[in-house]
This record gives structure tokens, sequence and C-alpha cells, in this order.
């Protein structure tokens, strides 16, 4: 995997207080978001780590090599024909990132993972089963497989914002459905924001983000 995409917004503070490791979907890279980030405006000093996934051949496009988190063999089901092993290969790197991220000063409670479609997945499953309480989940058009032998272990007070567009094609919106309610099942509390719009950001979107990050670290709005 190339290096992450690191970026430190921080609001005219020394130091960043904050980390948040963000996720691109299929086919993109860690460059992906962070034209984003100026428009959050958090007014928070937060360390910003957009990793890229690796380069992998993917069966639904005709096994094109692209950037991927794991494979993605049939688009009609989130839990049938799995990639298991990529998702467990990317779920390890990832946790590799917050422990790097953590030898460097940022307690589990100030990380926040974000990932958008595939790597919104990823976030899903790498915080369900931290053992250490992270700062929050945002799973941006995207969806929760689970294979039933997970063990989670996040606390279930952790902040979790499902953000979707009701007119996705690609991931469609009854996906975020099934993700909240199979939360709802794990005593999780997701907060859903729903958006008229496609496989993509608007306006209002990243205004949300924006509040949601602020209450995850505990911060006033």
């Amino acid at each position: 995997m190339h290096n992450p995409v690191v970026i430190e917004d921080l609001n005219g503070q020394k130091k960043a207080e904050f980390c948040i490791i963000w996720m691109h979907g299929l086919g993109a890279n860690g460059h992906d978001f962070e034209s984003i980030i100026p428009e959050l405006k958090t007014g928070l000093a937060i360390k910003y780590i957009f990793p890229n996934a690796p380069q992998i051949p993917v069966t639904i496009n005709n096994n094109m090599v692209m950037p991927a988190w794991f494979d993605i063999r049939n688009s009609s089901s989130i839990s049938e024909d799995m990639d298991w092993r990529g998702i467990q290969q990317s779920e390890n790197y990832i946790n590799k990132l917050i422990q790097q991220v953590e030898q460097e000063g940022f307690a589990s409670k100030n990380t926040l993972l974000i990932g958008f479609s595939q790597g919104g997945v990823i976030a899903y499953r790498v915080a369900l089963q931290s053992k250490k309480p992270l700062a929050g989940i945002i799973a941006l058009s995207s969806y929760l497989p689970l294979k039933g032998t997970e063990n989670i272990q996040q606390p279930t007070n952790i902040p979790i914002l499902i953000a979707h567009g009701i007119q996705d094609q690609v991931v469609p919106f009854i996906l975020a459905d099934d993700a909240k309610q199979k939360l709802t099942k794990l005593n999780y509390q997701p907060q859903p924001k729903n958006y008229p719009t496609e496989h993509q950001f608007c306006h209002q979107e990243i205004v949300d983000m924006a509040e949601f990050i602020k209450k995850s670290f505990k911060q006033e709005i």
C-alpha cells in the first residue's frame, strides 16, 4: 500500500489534539476527500489521515486492478460470497494505523473513523471490534456486512453517524437501513441522516458531519 495522505488542520493551535482516519471508496485514493477539510470548519486541531487501499483485481469490474479495500464478487448481496480475507487484511492495516497514532499521543477516545462506501465497511468493522473506545464512526454511503463470528467489543455508547443518499444506486439506500438495524440489535444507537442525492456528497452532509465530529470529540457546537 502507498503511504497515507496526512493533513493537519490546526485552526491556530500548535499541535493536533484529535485524529481522524478516513477511508476512501472503491477505485479512489487517499487524496479523494482532502478538499472537504476546509469545508468542515470544525474549529478543532485535527490530524487527518487518508489511507490508500491496495491495488487488487475487482471481480465485478472485469478483474480490473484498482484501489480496493477488498474484492467485490457479487453486487447483489452484502453478506454472501464476501472477500473476508481481503476485509481482514484491510482491517489489520487500519488497526496498525490506529496503533501508530496512539504512539504519537492520540488516545483512542480522540480518534474517529470515517469511511465512504467500501471504506465505510472497514470503518464499521474496525471500530466495532476495537477493544479501546473510539470517538466515533461515520459511515458515508456504506453498508455493514457481518458473518456472525466477529468479536464485537466497542462500547455501545460510541457515536455512529449513518449518512446516505436516498437515490444511491451504487450502494442502495436500503443497505443504510440494514446497517442501522444490525447496529440496533447490537445495542448501539446509530444516528441516520438521509439526503436527496446519489452516491456522492452534498453540502448538508458536510455540515452534519462537522457537527457530529465536534460532538464526538465532546466539544461545544
